[in-house]
């Protein structure tokens, strides 16, 4: 989640490999809608560097602000995990 809010371990953890917004299958079918809208956006296509431990670098996390991110599949997903106490 670009070096914010959490501890690497949990976000890892919560996140996994393939996040999504809704789930995989809606998610395909609203991707026109979400480009469109600016929501659902996967961090790994920001092109960001990642240190040897996968953690994006944070002078690359640093070039937008924070609330830029919170539109992604990966805070989407960790919020959802937050707030439903996983």
């Amino acid at each position: 989640m670009c070096g914010e809010g959490v501890p690497d371990f949990y976000a890892k953890e919560v996140i996994g490999k393939n996040p999504s917004c809704i789930n995989p299958l809606v998610d395909g079918m609203l991707k026109d809608f979400y480009k469109k809208i600016g929501s659902c956006a996967d961090i790994n296509d920001f092109g960001y560097r990642v240190d040897d431990n996968g953690d994006y670098l944070i002078e690359d996390c640093l070039k937008l602000m924070f609330a830029n991110y919170y539109n992604t599949k990966q805070s989407v997903a960790g919020f959802g995990a937050l707030f439903n106490n996983k």
